[in-house]
């Protein structure tokens, strides 16, 4: 069973940029909530094993890493960057997703932030391509 910990709790009801640690690697993400998103990651990935079910995606590229080095069994999540407003989300998600591109301990499969806001599609302004 794997189990996702905030670094630093005074972040829990944090809106903003996060690394979740897994192991020696790590996957970059935006949240309106940094504990509702610990959860969601922990359900995701405890899910993930017992259905195996492989695809295109970020869980997978965990899934299979955790899979292979069986002695991490605690991910820790910290808050990189905090943002005030959600549509603020996409940039500088996009910031943090340019400055790992290539980097091969990164497990994120898509490399382009993106999200809806009240209906609206936001995307990054400038990305690295």
């Amino acid at each position: 069973m794997i189990e996702v910990v905030i670094l630093d709790e005074t972040h829990a009801d944090s809106m903003g940029i996060y690394r979740l640690n897994v192991g020696c690697k790590y996957y970059i993400g935006a949240t309106k909530n940094l504990l509702l998103r610990s959860i969601g990651h922990e359900k995701r990935i405890n899910s993930w094993f017992v259905d195996m079910k492989y695809g295109k995606n970020s869980v997978t590229k965990i899934c299979d890493y955790l899979l292979s080095n069986q002695w991490v069994t605690n991910l820790y999540i910290d808050l990189l960057e905090e943002v005030e407003y959600e549509e603020c989300l996409v940039d500088a998600e996009q910031k943090w997703f340019d400055a790992c591109f290539g980097d091969p301990d990164c497990l994120n499969f898509k490399m382009i932030s993106y999200r809806k806001v009240d209906g609206i599609a936001i995307r990054p302004l400038i990305f690295a391509s």
